[in-house]
């Protein structure tokens, strides 16, 4: 079983898109919305890490585990602090990484180069990114950003081609080797214009929201809970459900105190600061999930 099978997936996503569309995303009410399903839906795609990592590596204990988790994380806040378009760079490259692995992983192709993951992880987060770039970065007014909005304006579009191009390419090239078939084809094109389609007509922060909710989540959500039904027996939906609740707490409450702590004014500063935070556990995470993909070919 699933925990949201395709056909109901690919019907969620047309009412989400049809009611965020016809709401308008540019009302500060929606994108407020927006970000709360991020932050309390998202999230916990995360808290179960630290079991699936005591099953990885018993020799780790879950507290140091958390302990190198939340110190991972405390650096990467330090460094958004020092330098943070840079921070952001690394923060949308292993995200890449991260989307364009799960991705793959859901459409069966598991053995997939780091090139291939790349290419379908862009189309996720780099290629929106550099399409709204401006829209994005401005209202946030960073010191390094005006040599770096020169730079991207300069290669916005052949950014945008060359990762379209690369994701079609990998696609023919598989279907002329035949290890893709005609149906996961089919599948993959229709998941990427979902994607495409939700980006460009509500939008960075509302396409973000349905893309990572809808697609990538739901998928990480079972990707999970499969991989520890094998590890883990008589393991249920109900025993998944509250092995996250606790970390999601945490998680949650602590992303509330530091958006209390530094009270953004605007719904720009709010989000940027959001991102800071799940971007510095996305190091552990991403890490953590490729060992989990691993595993599910070891002999």
């Amino acid at each position: 079983m699933e925990i949201l099978r395709n056909n109901t997936r690919h019907l969620l996503w047309i009412l989400c898109v049809g009611i965020l569309y016809t709401i308008g995303t540019e009302h500060q009410n929606v994108e407020w919305f927006c970000l709360g399903a991020i932050l309390f839906v998202g999230i916990p795609h995360g808290a179960a890490d630290h079991i699936i990592s005591q099953i990885i590596n018993p020799k780790i204990s879950n507290t140091r585990y958390i302990a190198t988790y939340v110190a991972t994380a405390v650096g990467v806040l330090v460094w958004w602090l020092i330098m943070p378009l840079k921070a952001g760079f690394v923060f949308v490259v292993l995200s890449a990484f991260h989307f364009g692995q799960e991705m793959l992983e859901e459409y069966g192709l598991a053995k997939s180069s780091l090139f291939e993951k790349m290419s379908f992880g862009s189309v996720c987060i780099a290629l929106p990114l550099v399409y709204y770039y401006q829209d994005i970065l401005s209202p946030l007014s960073l010191s390094e950003s005006g040599t770096y909005l020169s730079f991207i304006d300069w290669i916005r579009w052949p950014l945008i081609l060359g990762i379209l191009l690369s994701t079609v390419l990998i696609l023919l090239f598989r279907r002329k080797q035949g290890t893709l078939s005609i149906e996961q084809f089919l599948k993959i094109v229709l998941g990427l214009s979902q994607i495409l389609i939700g980006y460009y007509f509500l939008g960075f922060t509302a396409g973000f929201t349905v893309y990572f909710l809808i697609h990538h989540t739901t998928n990480s959500f079972n990707h999970q809970y499969k991989w520890l039904k094998k590890k883990i027996e008589n393991y249920s939906y109900y025993r998944f459900l509250t092995d996250l609740v606790p970390l999601s707490l945490i998680s949650t409450i602590g992303l509330g105190i530091t958006l209390w702590f530094f009270d953004p004014e605007t719904f720009e500063a709010a989000f940027f600061i959001a991102l800071v935070v799940i971007s510095a556990v996305t190091v552990p995470h991403t890490i953590l999930f490729d060992k989990m993909y691993e595993s599910n070919r070891e002999k």
